[in-house]
């Protein structure tokens, strides 16, 4: 027994370097899954859709009402302007209303959807005709609408305009 005893007392332990190089190596080991998996969280509130839109103007021209809004994507990826709608009608159930937008880079179109890239203004143009009917309402001079664009990520953006 003294034999085993003497043993176990001339070993030596792990050396002080060594013990710290083993701790930080199951530090790292135990940090790094949570760090990629923060981050993979961080990447999807980041990737937000912000769209600001502004009405440039609006004015008669003869029989019709011409409303020009400025939309700017401002999030962090590339959006769509999927719907139009005025006071919640879909403007592709509305008789004889015009849309027409252009980007800065030079697309243009006639239809939805209207790409938004981050940071590019698209300004849209709007022509409804004098007396248009939508859902049992009629748009006259001095009548505010609520012009609402819906996004392909499906959050609505309105601009309130008073027609001339």
């Amino acid at each position: 027994m003294g034999l085993a005893i003497s043993l176990l007392k001339s070993r030596r332990g792990i050396s002080p370097v060594i013990t710290a190089v083993i701790l930080i190596a199951i530090g790292v080991a135990i940090v790094m899954p949570l760090m990629l998996w923060a981050s993979g969280l961080t990447g999807s509130f980041t990737n937000r859709e912000n769209i600001r839109a502004e009405l440039y103007e609006c004015y008669s021209e003869e029989d019709l009402f011409v409303i020009r809004v400025g939309l700017k994507n401002l999030g962090d990826t590339p959006s769509k302007i999927a719907g139009l709608t005025i006071n919640d009608v879909p403007l592709s159930v509305m008789e004889g209303v015009d849309l027409h937008w252009v980007s800065e880079q030079g697309e243009s179109g006639d239809e939805v959807p209207i790409p938004l890239k981050t940071g590019v203004k698209v300004k849209v143009e709007l022509k409804i005709p004098y007396g248009a009917s939508y859902d049992g309402g009629v748009l006259t001079s001095g009548t505010t609408i609520s012009l609402g664009f819906h996004s392909s990520r499906n959050i609505d953006y309105k601009i309130t305009v008073r027609l001339p």
